[in-house]
């Protein structure tokens, strides 16, 4: 929201990555070769959006420099292992 607050009063916007639905959380639960590759592409999005927010908040002016000068951000997971439920070496940026 602090990016594109012109979007506030529009649809969430869906950005479609596999050819059909797909559900993350059953996917954190699945085992096998297949899951992972859809969890990969999945995170792999998660990241990208973060950088896009970043850059974003890069190019905003506030105050003496920019929106991301003035923002402390956490990216991370609530879980390590979707199976077990455990978050022990959970890498947070």
């Amino acid at each position: 929201l602090l990016v594109d607050p012109e979007r506030w009063d529009t649809p969430r916007m869906f950005h479609e990555i596999f050819d059909k639905p797909q559900n993350h959380h059953v996917l954190t639960h699945t085992k096998g070769d297949e899951a992972k590759e859809k969890l990969t592409i999945i995170d792999r999005y998660h990241v990208e959006f973060f950088r896009y927010v970043t850059e974003r908040m890069k190019a905003i002016p506030e105050g003496d420099g920019t929106l991301l000068d003035h923002v402390a951000l956490c990216m991370g997971s609530g879980i390590s292992d979707g199976n077990s439920h455990n978050y022990a070496d959970l890498q947070v940026l």
